[in-house]
């Protein structure tokens, strides 16, 4: 799959921001909404991203 820069960037950065999340979620220390506004992902995608997390 080739992408362009722009979207190999922005693919790149909502990574990170899921990356960022499950920090956040395996340090056990913050509420869905504060990892939410700090990562910039829904709630929606955190509790998405929990689910997965405690699955695997």
């Amino acid at each position: 799959m080739n992408l362009s820069p722009k979207e190999g960037l922005a693919q790149g950065m909502k990574q990170g921001m899921k990356d960022t999340a499950l920090r956040m979620l395996q340090a056990g220390k913050y509420a869905l909404e504060e990892i939410a506004a700090i990562s910039g992902l829904s709630i929606e995608e955190v509790q998405k991203l929990r689910s997965e997390a405690q699955t695997a």
